[in-house]
């Protein structure tokens, strides 16, 4: 790959130039030269040097896009708890009544 000095035997050759973006999965010494893809499908290639720099910045970009989706549902799960809430509350109530109607009842 351009840029890259690496010297080896022919038969490693494809070991180096592995183009896996899976960093667990690529070899140590493998070509710091070599176009790989984004990780996450983002549609950017650039140099693997690049990567864990492009990862960082792709990860953010991606967090700030799904910031506002989780805020939504953390929102619409909030409203849905004090409904619940309520309702729990409401149901509390007339089982006490009921049970002070029994206790009535029970005291003529």
């Amino acid at each position: 790959a351009e840029g890259c000095e690496w010297e080896g035997e022919l038969g490693s050759l494809e070991q180096h130039l592995n183009t896996s973006n899976n960093t667990s999965s690529v070899a140590v010494g493998a070509c710091q030269y070599v176009d790989v893809d984004c990780p996450h499908s983002c549609g950017e290639s650039f140099k693997r040097h690049a990567l864990e720099l492009h990862v960082k910045d792709c990860v953010s970009s991606m967090l700030a896009q799904e910031v506002p989706k989780l805020k939504a549902i953390v929102q619409e799960q909030s409203h849905q708890i004090k409904q619940d809430r309520d309702q729990i509350k409401q149901q509390g109530d007339q089982i006490k009544q009921q049970g002070d109607l029994i206790k009535q009842q029970g005291d003529q």
